[in-house]
């Protein structure tokens, strides 16, 4: 499917949707450019735009959701010239030393460009860890990545093992409270005294009869008397 050009006046109505009307400008020359060259990564790289989850950036309303242009090549893998020529930014005055004017640019527009680039978000992430691994354009292949366990389409995959890894710990701590609290029955005041200290020392955590752990206790033995 061929690919739209880059239009200027796209990104300007861009800014205007959220309320710029002044001080936004553009470096473009022309009123349209080719589409963005793609860099395509062996098996990662998808360039389906359907398959592409939505944007965590808003709009452009706060600050959070603009990029200054000194952060773009290490937050989006874009250089600053061919592949952004088309887009437009906010110039705003700033008191950095030596810097009279900041140019910020919409996150989202950055990251769609990154993803038509790359190839979507597992694209950009290979790009991401090839510039830190110094590789420019000899990506690595599929093999090397997985073992990175980074590239789910959207997170699904990370945030699953994360809730069962959290499930799990909560069990653990409920097990071990119910243990703890069958050793205290049977405990002298002083043996009480004594276990609580163990308990504080060797976790940070500080522990009464009535708290529960926020985290699995791990205790190298039995309390001394």
């Amino acid at each position: 499917m061929q690919r739209p050009n880059r239009r200027p006046h796209a990104s300007l109505q861009h800014f205007r949707d959220v309320g710029y009307t002044e001080d936004v400008y553009t470096k473009a020359q022309r009123n349209e450019y080719p589409p963005v060259e793609q860099l395509r990564i062996p098996g990662i790289s998808e360039y389906d735009e359907r398959r592409w989850p939505s944007s965590e950036f808003g709009l452009g309303f706060y600050f959070k959701d603009k990029c200054p242009k000194g952060q773009i090549f290490d937050r989006f893998c874009l250089n600053t010239e061919g592949d952004i020529v088309d887009l437009c930014f906010l110039a705003k005055q700033t008191n950095l030393p030596g810097q009279k004017t900041a140019h910020l640019y919409l996150c989202w527009e950055l990251e769609r460009r990154a993803w038509e680039k790359y190839g979507g978000p597992n694209g950009l992430r290979a790009a991401h860890i090839n510039r830190r691994q110094g590789r420019r354009l000899n990506y690595p292949c599929h093999a090397e990545y997985e073992e990175t366990e980074i590239f789910y389409d959207d997170g699904a995959e990370y945030r699953k093992k994360e809730e069962e890894k959290e499930k799990k710990n909560e069990e653990l701590v409920q097990r071990q409270i119910i243990t703890m609290q069958h050793w205290l029955r049977d405990f002298t005041p002083k043996q009480r005294d004594a276990f609580f200290k163990a308990v504080e020392f060797e976790t940070e955590q500080r522990v009464t009869p009535s708290s529960t752990p926020k985290k699995p206790l791990v205790l190298s033995g039995t309390p001394k008397t």
